[in-house]
């Protein structure tokens, strides 16, 4: 019987700005989440939309879709990661995976000021990780995978 194996397929990086915030800077903040060398890799989409009031507000998006770079994200994420916020992941892990997917959320003022928090709240960079599962995804897998590179 083959046993399951997994691969990184893809990690996506959204957050957004607001009329009254700076779009480079929330562009930063956003990059801050990926390893230095990735950064200017990286080409950013950023979508305009209005808000419920008709403000201006910036949809702003990062994807990677090579195994090896997100491979590299991952640990760059975890290995930033405090014992505390790591924690925080692990107690919380049912809640932030769907399927293939892992869900984190970090504060977005904090990595501005270039630092990594984990903040369940709104006005966050989101992070999706989606993981590539053979010869089936299940949740426990998934939940596995993520115990073992929070634990690197």
């Amino acid at each position: 019987m083959k046993e399951n194996t997994y691969s990184l397929n893809s990690i996506e990086l959204t957050t957004h700005a607001h009329a009254t915030e700076d779009l480079e800077k929330v562009k930063r903040a956003l990059l801050y989440l990926l390893p230095e060398h990735l950064r200017s890799k990286q080409k950013l989409k950023v979508n305009k939309v209005k808000g419920h009031w008709n403000n201006p507000i910036f949809l702003i998006r990062a994807k990677c879709s090579k195994a090896d770079d997100a491979m590299q994200i991952i640990k760059y994420v975890t290995n930033s990661l405090n014992d505390e916020d790591k924690y925080v992941i692990r107690e919380g892990l049912d809640k932030r995976i769907d399927k293939s997917h892992l869900y984190l959320r970090f504060d977005k003022q904090a990595a501005f000021n270039d630092r990594f928090k984990i903040k369940d709240e709104d006005d966050v960079i989101r992070l999706k990780v989606t993981f590539e599962m053979y010869p089936s995804s299940t949740r426990e897998k998934v939940k596995s995978i993520c115990e073992k590179l929070l634990m690197e």
